[in-house]
């Protein structure tokens, strides 16, 4: 986790580096599901910026390049990433493509991925 934090020049919250140690493939097989969400591998999780061409969602006040998306919706309908960027949104997670935030929290995220998925989408 440490080259992931150097390279992007950030901190993870704790929560979602539990996540990417314990739970996180270290490749992207495509992560596929049968909701349709495909949850990235480590070799494929990147800033905002990399994979949106910056046009990030700016209007929530994050710093694309220190912002990381983790998980996308039937083919990139719509992306999930969370904000690294140590200010006051630091751990939050947002729905790209709606650019709104659904969670305070990775760990509520994912207690709301299982038990309330559909108020996760834009």
């Amino acid at each position: 986790m440490a080259s992931l934090e150097m390279h992007y020049g950030l901190l993870l919250p704790a929560d979602f580096r539990a996540y990417l140690l314990h739970a996180c493939s270290t490749r992207d097989d495509g992560g596929q599901m049968d909701d349709w969400n495909a949850w990235w591998g480590l070799e494929r999780i990147r800033s905002v910026v990399e994979e949106c061409d910056d046009q990030g969602p700016m209007t929530l006040g994050i710093d694309p390049r220190k912002t990381l998306l983790f998980a996308d919706h039937l083919v990139w309908c719509w992306a999930w990433a969370v904000c690294c960027d140590g200010g006051q949104n630091h751990g939050r997670v947002m729905v790209i493509g709606a650019d709104r935030w659904v969670a305070d929290t990775f760990a509520e995220f994912i207690d709301r991925y299982v038990t309330d998925e559909q108020s996760l989408y834009p």
